[in-house]
């Protein structure tokens, strides 16, 4: 003889459904509901569908939203309070009287000015012919990170 347990919103749950989806959820806390209905399916513990099993869980107070990190998404980024405090390096690849160079340039975070740039015809260490020149003055042999923390090395002749 079967009865029906009163769940306000579900009509026709028999004794024991609504505590054995709990139960199995309980076993099996990290299983989202949708893969915990399969689940459940397979063992023959009930067969309902998705929805009643969110609803269920939703309403026993089991099934939250996911509680990631915040994400700092629009949160900006924080600009240097002087020049030489932060640079940052851009390589682009450009066209000139039909020949392709790369156009490495480091800019200086706090004025966007171009600290020092370099034109190559590849991406290869020195010995390669190259034009290179600084917006202020020479950069000697100094080593800086970039934004992402990875070194970039500066050498001037």
């Amino acid at each position: 003889m079967s009865t029906t347990v009163g769940f306000p919103g579900i009509s026709g749950w028999k004794g024991g459904e609504k505590e054995a989806i709990i139960g199995f959820h309980l076993q099996n806390p990290l299983e989202g509901y949708r893969r915990l209905t399969f689940m459940m399916l397979d063992a023959e513990v009930v067969a309902v569908s998705p929805a009643s099993v969110s609803r269920v869980l939703q309403q026993a107070g089991l099934r939250s939203r996911w509680k990631g990190k915040r994400s700092r998404k629009g949160t900006g980024f924080e600009q240097p309070l002087q020049p030489h405090q932060h640079w940052h390096i851009d390589v682009s690849y450009i066209t000139l009287s039909g020949t392709f160079y790369y156009l490495c340039s480091v800019l200086d975070g706090y004025s966007r000015s171009i600290v020092h740039w370099d034109l190559r015809e590849s991406m290869k260490e020195a010995g390669d012919r190259s034009h290179s020149g600084t917006s202020q003055g020479e950069v000697h042999g100094s080593e800086t990170q970039d934004h992402l923390g990875q070194r970039a090395a500066v050498h001037r002749a």
